[in-house]
């Protein structure tokens, strides 16, 4: 019996993480649904893990679940969007002030050759590729600052922010920019200049009034179930 628990729990995280990455390459959108059946036909395993992992999504806030209803990738509205965003501006800037105390030698030299990497992606404005990279920095960022507990909630935070985020890539060259914001961050923090990383890093991640107003005009509308009403709608009730 553990042996069977141990491989649905292997199976579940397995599909978990599938799933997030599928949010983080722009595969799944805000609003997308969640096949359960299309889910087993793509992993070829049971129902059991799939709800397992939807289970676990949901518990992070990237997947909303209702009963009778198929799952979906959660929808944020603007109040949510502008709190999160201000919360994550602020764990990351603490992770990044860690970072530049905390990271030995090595960690230093991969979030240097990251940054180096880059180059070249943001040379031919590849956004896919940028996103991936962008994901990498932080992440050794979070690993780098030696606090798992703060790693973890940032990057839960992170992957349910990412869809939207992704939008201003789009806007003003948006890809150049952070890529010099990311390179003044990443020599503060390879520098060790602990005060000046946590500043840099909540300068890249805060929203100004040009950047909220278009977030708001691509964000996903809620959908409608058959009664009529949005999922806005009912968490308001």
């Amino acid at each position: 019996m553990q042996s069977k628990n141990m491989l649905l729990m292997t199976l579940g995280e397995r599909l978990r993480r599938g799933i997030e990455e599928d949010i983080l390459a722009g595969r799944l959108a805000p609003g997308d649904l969640l096949d359960e059946r299309a889910l087993c036909d793509r992993y070829e395993v049971s129902r059991t893990p799939v709800r397992e992992a939807l289970l676990q999504l949901s518990t992070l806030g990237l997947i909303s679940m209702r009963p009778r209803q198929p799952a979906r990738v959660a929808l944020i509205n603007v109040a949510e969007l502008l709190g999160m965003t201000e919360t994550m501006s602020v764990l990351e800037a603490e992770a990044a002030r860690l970072a530049a105390r905390r990271m030995s030698e090595a960690q230093r030299r991969q979030l240097q050759k990251i940054q180096d990497d880059a180059d070249a992606v943001v040379a031919i404005r590849d956004s896919a590729a940028f996103n991936e990279v962008n994901w990498n920095l932080h992440q050794a960022l979070f690993a780098g600052s030696q606090n798992a507990f703060l790693g973890e909630q940032a990057t839960n935070l992170r992957l349910r922010l990412h869809p939207y985020r992704c939008f201003l890539l789009r806007l003003d060259d948006r890809i150049g920019k952070a890529h010099a914001e990311h390179r003044e961050l990443v020599r503060a923090v390879v520098a060790g200049e602990a005060d000046q990383a946590f500043e840099l890093m909540k300068q890249h991640l805060s929203l100004n009034a040009d950047q909220l107003t278009y977030l708001v005009s691509q964000m996903p509308k809620p959908q409608h179930d058959e009664a009529g009403d949005s999922e806005a709608d009912r968490s308001a009730a």
